[in-house]
């Protein structure tokens, strides 16, 4: 008889688990640090992007149901969109809802992805064939900006350009010896290091400079190698 009760309360504890769903659908959530086995949704949800792809550390997404994209989870090399997904201008919320090459618009529609000066808020909306990127101080697609063109990302400004986040405008990268804060804004072959003494600016430096036990904020600031530690705090440490 006991067995029996056992028996019942663990099917019925395991229907109620399955008939739950997401208990957070549609809320925000982030990857932190230190949360490599954990996920910050309900019973029945993950942290997803966008494009419905569990979200890595430091990013925001939103709790969906496990089972809206079971397929793609536990099938690395299955599509990320259905043949069969919403036409173009069927509402959306997500790109993964829409059919294949579609995109979920700013308006909330499947559409082509934008040509220059079309509306955007992420850089999947505007055409790849076009080298268009999202301006996000515009929000308006179009082609990444040369020397003193606006921007908010180094990703806006053509190649080797960064963007001085100060200024807002795309600048040339800086040689030995100039100020930095990170390493996108030193020339080709330099880095931004972090100096031992802390009260001293950071420089842009040789780059591949640096010995074990220096601090460091990525690898490129670390000796042949060598490699910089992902835990703070951050140290140079063999590869």
């Amino acid at each position: 008889m006991r067995t029996t009760t056992l028996l019942t309360f663990t099917l019925w504890s395991l229907a109620l688990v399955l008939s739950v769903g997401c208990t957070d659908e549609g809320q925000s959530c982030e990857i932190t640090e230190g949360m490599w086995s954990y996920d910050p949704c309900g019973r029945g949800c993950y942290c997803a992007d966008p494009v419905g792809e569990p979200v890595e550390i430091g990013e925001i997404g939103i709790c969906r149901a496990k089972s809206d994209t079971a397929q793609n989870i536990e099938t690395p090399d299955a599509p990320l969109r259905a043949e069969e997904g919403r036409r173009k201008g069927e509402s959306c919320d997500f790109d993964h809802q829409c059919h294949s090459f579609l995109v979920c618009n700013p308006r909330g529609s499947c559409a082509q992805p934008a040509g220059p000066g079309e509306l955007c808020d992420r850089d999947l909306q505007c055409s790849p064939d076009q080298g268009l990127v999202c301006h996000e101080l515009a929000g308006e697609c179009g082609r990444p900006q040369h020397d003193g063109g606006r921007c908010v990302r180094d990703v806006e400004c053509v190649t080797p350009l960064f963007c001085n986040l100060v200024l807002r405008s795309c600048e040339t990268p800086r040689n030995a010896g100039e100020p930095c804060d990170h390493d996108s804004m030193c020339a080709s072959g330099l880095a931004c290091p972090i100096p031992l003494d802390p009260s001293l600016a950071r420089s842009c430096e040789t780059a591949f400079g640096g010995a074990v036990g220096d601090a460091c904020d990525s690898d490129i600031q670390c000796g042949v190698g060598l490699q910089c530690d992902v835990w703070p705090p951050r140290r140079c440490e063999p590869i």
